[in-house]
This record gives C-alpha cells, sequence and structure tokens, in this order.
C-alpha cells in the first residue's frame, strides 16, 4: 500500500510538472505574438469608416468641379471679352498693326475695294465755320463685282493719343464729294472727306464703314 502511494504521488508530480510546462509555453507564445509588428497600412485594431471615406472622395470631387466650372468661367468671360463691343476708337489696336496705313485697300463682302490716301491740310471756303486745322484725305471705292452696286460710305476720325471725334467739315467748294451713288463692276468712284482737327494731333484714326453692311474698315494716317 506504501508503495502504491508512492507510485500515485509520483504520477501527480509528473502530471503537474507537464501542466506547468504547457502554462509556461502558453504564455511564451502569447507574448510573442503580441510583439509581432502590425501589417504594413495597419496603425491599429479599428478599422476605417467607409461613410468618411465617401465624405473625402466627395470633397475631392466638389473641389475638381468648382476648379473646372472656374476655367469655364474665364473661358466665358475671355469669349465675351472677344465679342463684346469696340473699344472707343472702333478699330484694332494701332501699335499692332491692326490700321491699315494710307494707300491700303480693303476689301468688302460686296466685292468693294475702298482705299483711303494720305492726309493734307486745306483752306475751307469762307462760310465754312471751324475751330480746329482742316484736313482732308482722298477716298476711292472700286466695284470689283460682277452687279452694280449701291455705294454710300460713312466715316468717323479720331484725333490723336486723346482719341478726340473730329467734326466733319462739309465743303463742296474746297472738297471733292466723296463716292456716292450706283457704281457698275469695274468702275472707280473717288473724292475726298474733311475734318476739323486739333492742331497738337499727330495723327487720326479713320474708320470707314459701307452703309448696308457689317464690314468696318480701319486707317491709320499721320498728319
Amino acid at each position: 500500500m506504501a508503495q502504491l502511494r508512492t507510485l500515485r504521488g509520483r504520477r501527480l508530480r509528473m502530471v503537474a510538472g507537464v501542466a506547468a510546462a504547457a502554462l509556461a509555453v502558453g504564455g511564451l507564445t502569447a507574448c510573442d505574438e503580441s510583439e509581432l509588428p502590425l501589417d504594413r497600412g495597419q496603425e491599429s485594431g479599428e478599422t476605417a469608416d467607409p461613410a468618411d471615406a465617401d465624405a473625402d472622395g466627395g470633397d475631392a470631387a466638389d473641389d475638381a468641379d468648382a476648379d473646372a466650372d472656374a476655367e469655364d468661367a474665364d473661358a466665358d468671360a475671355d469669349a465675351e471679352d472677344a465679342d463684346g463691343a469696340p473699344a472707343e476708337n472702333d478699330g484694332g489696336d494701332r501699335e499692332q498693326g491692326d490700321f491699315l496705313k494710307a494707300g491700303q485697300t480693303f476689301v468688302t463682302a460686296e466685292g468693294l475695294e475702298i482705299t483711303v490716301e494720305a492726309t493734307e491740310t486745306f483752306t475751307p471756303a469762307d462760310y465754312v465755320d471751324h475751330e480746329e486745322t482742316p484736313v482732308k484725305f482722298g477716298v476711292s471705292v472700286t466695284n470689283g463685282a460682277d452687279e452694280d452696286q449701291e455705294v454710300a460710305l460713312l466715316y468717323t476720325v479720331r484725333a490723336g493719343e486723346r482719341g478726340e471725334e473730329a467734326d466733319r467739315i462739309f465743303d463742296s467748294a474746297s472738297l471733292k464729294s466723296d463716292p456716292r451713288g450706283t457704281l457698275k463692276p469695274g468702275r472707280t468712284a473717288g473724292g475726298e472727306a474733311g475734318f476739323d482737327v486739333p492742331g497738337d494731333a499727330e495723327f487720326i484714326d479713320v474708320t470707314v464703314q459701307l452703309v448696308g453692311s457689317q464690314d468696318k474698315a480701319h486707317w491709320s494716317l499721320d498728319l
């Protein structure tokens, strides 16, 4: 009986030892796993909220739409400037060469060839009122079309850097009548137009438009 108790005591101690060893191994395993590095991109055990991701994506899309709208608005503004009202001198940019020079010709959509010549001063008749310097320039129109054309011209003259509009001088005694009336194909009609120009002006900008046409031509003439 004493031997049996001894054997049982040994078995119990062996079982207890095995259990203790198992617990120790388990504790080491748990410790090792707790110190393993996190997977790439995993900062914590918390997961991202899909709603937050959608919100960020929505904000980015809204920003992109706003940028696109701003670009469209700029393009519309540029287009509006390009199609807007003409400048005060009703012509192009003198410095950029948008004006024709004396002796150059402009052809309208109707086939009329308009030429403006150089300026010169003149003395009006005594009955003509003027306050500044009387200046005239020659104008000619050639009908390059295959049918008769009605000719009537409108003039706008602005003087010098200030662009002051000059008054037209009507003087049948000193000026040749400007082109007007029916012009047959291949024919040319010439005449003159006079204006009262400020004495300190160094040039005039002349705009000529054919009545009934949308075409306008611009000349810059030295004085």
